[in-house]
């Protein structure tokens, strides 16, 4: 035995350092980069290898690829600054604008740095107040509004889907999104996914959009869920 001990994989994103990998879910994971004018982004990679189908990998891809064009022109929307796919087409990466952190100061050591989202609001302050998880649902729905204004659903709406950029809630994980009428393999989090998700989201959108909405705000209040 030779004794090597394997390197962690990094990705390589153009034009950008990668600093730390800050979150791991079940089909992608999400780096803290480093631009060349020094400022910092989030960059989340899909690999191809964790889809049971290339059918399921091209659909991420296609969310982002409906969503990256409208992705600045709302306030609850993640901008999307930077979209890739690696050359032998195993992964594909779109870096976003950064999640505020959870800790001051953190630029001074970015190890330090981990996203502030409305799950870790819950698990650090558990129940949220009333008028609080008010504000959150109405600022969301704006967002869903104008999502699904433009044919597009939200097929994952859930705690840690929520980030704060700046303060402002905003709808992440971009890779979930779809038209109104895209069929498949029902997609979303158990807790969260509305009944007959594939149905609602092709005959009724709002509807879609606002089973899940419902519990992300019962989630708040209550301080329980994903």
């Amino acid at each position: 035995m030779s004794g090597h001990v394997p390197q962690p994989w990094f990705p390589r994103i153009a034009d950008h350092e990668v600093v730390k990998r800050v979150a791991q879910g079940s089909y992608g994971s999400v780096w803290l980069v480093r631009t060349v004018m020094g400022q910092y982004r989030a960059a989340k990679v899909i690999q191809r290898r964790a889809f049971p189908s290339s059918r399921r990998y091209e659909r991420e891809w296609t969310g982002v690829r409906h969503f990256e064009p409208i992705s600045r022109s709302h306030p609850v929307f993640v901008h999307i600054l930077q979209v890739g796919r690696c050359p032998d087409d195993t992964w594909f990466y779109y870096v976003m604008e950064l999640a505020d952190s959870l800790h001051r100061n953190w630029s001074t050591d970015p190890r330090r740095y981990e996203p502030r989202t409305l799950r870790s609001e819950m698990d650090r302050r558990g129940r949220l107040p009333l008028a609080e998880c008010l504000i959150l649902a109405r600022t969301l729905l704006t967002g869903l509004e104008a999502l699904h204004q433009r044919g597009l659903v939200h097929r994952d709406l859930k705690p840690g889907n929520v980030i704060y950029v700046e303060g402002v809630p905003k709808l992440a994980d971009v890779g979930t999104v779809a038209t109104h009428r895209s069929g498949g393999t029902s997609v979303g989090s158990v807790g969260y996914h509305p009944p007959r998700g594939q149905w609602i989201a092709r005959r009724r959108p709002l509807q879609h959009g606002a089973h899940p909405l419902r519990n992300v705000q019962r989630s708040g209040r209550t301080g329980a869920g994903r």
